[in-house]
């Protein structure tokens, strides 16, 4: 993804691309989150219900979905349905 792609904007360099983010804000409309990993280039949280989701760089496998893909838009972790999240 390009510097331009929107959820990768957000997750580097803030929500216009202009500022650096340094405290937490809401993600993508989602008003459930419990848990939040983040990385330079992606992030990975957790949803009252237990989903777990991913979004930013793909790149070695990081994001939870069995490939390299990169992610605009937040996406459930699979592997992870199921599974207590504590």
């Amino acid at each position: 993804l390009e510097d331009s792609t929107p959820g990768v904007k957000l997750l580097m360099d803030g929500v216009d691309g202009n500022q650096d983010l340094r405290t937490p804000g809401q993600v993508g409309g989602f008003n459930d989150v419990t848990r939040v990993a983040a990385g330079k280039y992606h992030l990975i949280f957790a949803r009252k219900n237990n989903q777990v989701m991913s979004v930013g760089l793909g790149d070695n496998g990081r994001l939870g979905h069995n490939d390299t893909n990169s992610l605009d838009e937040p996406k459930a972790i699979e592997a992870l349905n199921n599974v207590e999240i504590r």
